[in-house]
């Protein structure tokens, strides 16, 4: 099964994802998700703010963090290993990270 692991920093504007462009980008990745959701792919969201045990409990994400502090965040990890750090993937991004044949959306 595939597994998609969403670590989010905090909501909003002081830690610098909000705007435009972070609205976009952030839109398009939500819209990526549950596509992939509906083809099976299982996928865990965790936002900093609301959830810190699971940043604590993960050590890639927790090593990140301690050596980039909160601005490596979102990290997504797919099938065990980082996708993608300081940003959200694009849709073709992402489904080329999981490395499954996963039709594009």
């Amino acid at each position: 099964m595939v597994t998609l692991e969403i670590y989010e920093p905090p909501i909003g504007c002081g830690v610098g994802t909000c705007g435009p462009d972070a609205e976009e980008e952030q839109s398009r990745f939500n819209a990526a998700v549950e596509w992939l959701e509906g083809r099976g792919v299982e996928v865990f969201r965790y936002n900093l703010g609301f959830e810190p045990e699971a940043f604590t409990s993960n050590a890639m994400v927790k090593a990140a963090i301690k050596e980039h502090g909160i601005a490596c965040l979102p990290i997504v990890i797919g099938n065990g290993r980082v996708v993608c750090e300081r940003h959200y993937p694009s849709p073709g991004e992402l489904i080329q990270q999981l490395g499954e044949p996963l039709p594009a959306p």
